[in-house]
């Protein structure tokens, strides 16, 4: 379990689901990582995160595989790709990565 802040990444790949889009299950993807997951906090699955409110930057993107999209694998992480690959065979996959905060020191 990550106790402090943290940046979340989020790919959703979508082959047929067009319901969805990447903004309406960013709520599904932190609730539970904070394992929420629509039960109690007793009653909680796994926890990722100690709290949701300790994300400070999410990065989230939509790709759409249909016939006209030119994807490079090698621009792609290895587990991103995977995720590319499992939504051919269904109607869509999303990768998610947490991993360290921001570098507010940084410009932006």
């Amino acid at each position: 379990m990550i106790p402090g802040p943290t940046s979340i990444t989020v790919r959703y790949f979508r082959r047929l689901d067009r319901r969805k889009d990447v903004d309406n299950i960013l709520k599904a993807i932190l609730d539970a990582l904070d394992g929420r997951n629509g039960v109690s906090r007793r009653k909680a699955g796994t926890r990722i995160l100690w709290d949701d409110r300790e994300v400070e930057r999410i990065t989230s993107q939509r790709t759409d595989l249909v016939f006209h999209n030119v994807l490079h694998g090698n621009a792609l992480s290895s587990r991103e790709f995977s995720a590319l690959l499992q939504a051919q065979y269904t109607q869509a996959s999303i990768y998610v990565r947490v991993q360290d905060p921001p570098d507010h020191s940084k410009a932006i």
